[in-house]
């Protein structure tokens, strides 16, 4: 995404050594430190922050580099589900200011979208519909159950046509290189 952002605002705009974020939120209601009852029906999340360097993420091993950061901040969720908690307010506000590279996260293939049924029947599809800007991935179960997952995404449509485009070159280089072995 970080690429496809970069083709689309050209180099006079975006500055390699500038930072992108990457935020998503973890399910807390399993965890020992808020002890919340089996019923409990609603959120208890925390969210996480990884920042890298554009130059680090458009770079060969930048799919590493981001995967590394990602794994960082799990451990930390891990070994303290609260953790960076007491500034979230604070980080948000400045998460979100303009000019800022954000990628977010919303949404689970654990919550079960599709098995879900409030007494009307379990719903055929399932779209997020709160994308109100760019850079949005939302993740849920698949319809025909399995493990699948679906993934949405959200971005300007100039910078969607080039993300197609770089996604497509490097599907196209993996299905090389397996077809190669």
């Amino acid at each position: 995404m970080v690429n496809s952002e970069q083709s689309d605002q050209g180099d006079s705009i975006v500055v390699d050594d500038d930072l992108c974020y990457f935020l998503f939120f973890a399910d807390c209601r399993g965890r020992p430190e808020f002890s919340l009852p089996k019923t409990y029906f609603g959120n208890c999340l925390a969210s996480y922050i990884v920042a890298v360097n554009r130059c680090e993420l458009v770079g060969k091993d930048g799919i590493v580099v981001a995967a590394n950061g990602i794994d960082m901040r799990i451990r930390d969720f891990k070994s303290d589900a609260v953790l960076g908690s007491e500034t979230m307010i604070v980080d948000f506000k400045e998460l979100f200011k303009p000019g800022k590279s954000v990628v977010l996260v919303s949404g689970s293939p654990k919550l079960d979208v599709y098995g879900t049924d409030f007494g009307w029947g379990k719903p055929k599809k399932s779209d997020v519909v709160h994308h109100d800007s760019s850079g949005i991935i939302s993740l849920s179960d698949c319809r025909d159950g399995g493990s699948g997952i679906e993934i949405g995404l959200s971005l300007e449509r100039s910078q969607m046509a080039n993300f197609m485009n770089i996604f497509q070159g490097q599907l196209d280089d993996i299905c090389t290189s397996v077809a190669c072995e």
